[in-house]
């Protein structure tokens, strides 16, 4: 058993050294935090992090069956928090499989390749948890939605598709920022000094993060969507459809720029302003599904939706660039939500 002596700094705090062994045995480096508890009896004990005990995670190439699933449990532990992830094979060589697995260093944002062995490949995650603070991250996904709706629409007004090309580029920045988002989460979750650095006020507001988190990358799926299926329609679309599309897509925009602002700002009456738009849209997107504004010849020719349609493909396209939509403001509804839980607990006595 080792003693240290107290120490009293200048601003009054006591210190106490570490025994230098256990430092470097455990991993520990300057900057690194540890859990002091004091349990019943008056002692204080010293352990690691949570963190610092699971940051390092295995997987068997023969556990799964096929590379897919594998590549998504990689995905997934970045996001539960590793720092490194290693991937093993009871194979001579798993060539074909590591060339298959090094491109997901382009989806996980600060890792690279550590190790690359016959039998073994391995991931390390760089990037430093404290250096990504959550508003920040929220700004930039809707960023690049935001983005991503506006070319979409610049496109179906000047009848220009091509205008809506890359957005699936800007959507995969999405997925990146959102895994990003949820690692940072996690590990906040575990320690508070992650959570003070990012922006994260407890455990609660954990949750209300890291379930927007999974509404943005919703919503941006669904923008991308819309943005490619017009980048696909070519002159595909009549003048009163583009204007009820139009219309449409101005309220959603401005759904989602509200959702994002009542979050970050935890703006009760504002989430409020989003929820009430959503009655509208419903209303909008049902009378142009139903209504086509398409010459009907024959009212058996095409039995989608409510009212027969001429053209079946026309249809699809209407309908698919109107529910994309829908979806966008639902999305949003789901993000105002959230954030009137985010914003209630400043209430609290």
């Amino acid at each position: 058993m080792a003693s240290r002596k107290i120490q009293k700094s200048r601003s009054g705090s006591y210190l106490i050294s570490l025994p230098k062994s256990w430092v470097e045995e455990s991993g520990l480096n300057k900057g690194d935090r540890v859990e002091m508890r004091k349990n019943e009896e008056g002692l204080l004990t010293l352990q690691l992090t949570e963190r610092k005990r699971k940051m390092k995670f295995n997987l068997k190439l023969e556990d799964f069956s096929d590379i897919r699933t594998l590549e998504d449990s990689i995905k997934a532990c970045y996001m539960q928090g590793a720092e490194t992830i290693e991937v093993t094979s009871e194979k001579e060589t798993m060539t074909e499989e590591k060339e298959l697995l090094r491109p997901l260093v382009l989806e996980l944002i600060g890792s690279e390749i550590y190790k690359d062995r016959p039998r073994l490949l391995s991931f390390r995650v760089l990037v430093d948890p404290t250096k990504f603070s959550i508003p920040n991250l929220i700004q930039r996904i809707y960023n690049l939605i935001e983005s991503v709706h506006e070319d979409a629409i610049t496109a179906l007004e000047n009848k220009n598709p091509a205008l809506a090309s890359g957005s699936g580029k800007r959507g995969d920045d999405a997925k990146r920022l959102y895994r990003l988002m949820i690692r940072e989460l996690k590990i906040s979750a575990i320690d508070s000094g992650v959570a003070e650095s990012i922006g994260v006020e407890g455990k609660g507001e954990d949750l209300v993060y890291t379930i927007a988190a999974r509404d943005l990358s919703r919503m941006a799926h669904h923008t991308v969507r819309f943005a490619e299926i017009i980048s696909e329609s070519g002159d595909g679309l009549s003048e009163e459809d583009i204007d009820e599309i139009m219309n449409i897509s101005e309220i959603v925009r401005e759904m989602e720029e509200k959702a994002v602002k009542a979050l970050l700002n935890k703006d009760i009456p504002l989430a409020r302003e989003v929820i009430d738009f959503m009655e509208k849209i419903k209303e909008l997107d049902e009378d142009y599904v139903k209504n086509p504004n398409l010459e009907q010849i024959d009212s058996q020719a095409c039995e989608i939706h409510t009212k027969g349609c001429l053209d079946p493909e026309m249809c699809d396209l209407r309908t698919s660039l109107s529910r994309n939509l829908r979806r966008i403001a639902g999305y949003s509804v789901a993000l105002a939500d959230n954030a009137i839980v985010g914003a209630v607990p400043k209430f609290r006595e």
